[in-house]
C-alpha cells in the first residue's frame, strides 16, 4: 500500500488496514512499543497526527489494547 505526500491511502478502510498491517509486521500480537511504532510508521511518511488517530480508532473499536503504558498489542 502506498501513500502519497500527505499520508492518504484514498479510503479509511485501507489507512486502517495499512496500520494494521504495519503493527502485525512490528510484532503486534506480542506487543509493540508505541514510540518505536510511531517512528517507523513517521519513517514511512505518515504524520504523526493520522497514526495517533488510527490507533485511537483500534483501541477504541476493540482491536488492540495497551496492556501497560507505551506497549499497543493486537488482538487476534
Amino acid at each position: 500500500m502506498d501513500f502519497d505526500s500527505e499520508g492518504n491511502t484514498g479510503s479509511e478502510a485501507g489507512q486502517k488496514e495499512f496500520v494494521l498491517e504495519l503493527l502485525r509486521e512490528m510484532g503486534g500480537h506480542m506487543g509493540v512499543d508505541y514510540a518505536a511504532f510511531v517512528n517507523t510508521a513517521i519513517s514511512n511518511g505518515i504524520t504523526y497526527q493520522f497514526i495517533d488517530e488510527v490507533v485511537r480508532s483500534l483501541l477504541v473499536g476493540g482491536q488492540c489494547y495497551e496492556p501497560k503504558i507505551g506497549v499497543i498489542r493486537l488482538i487476534s
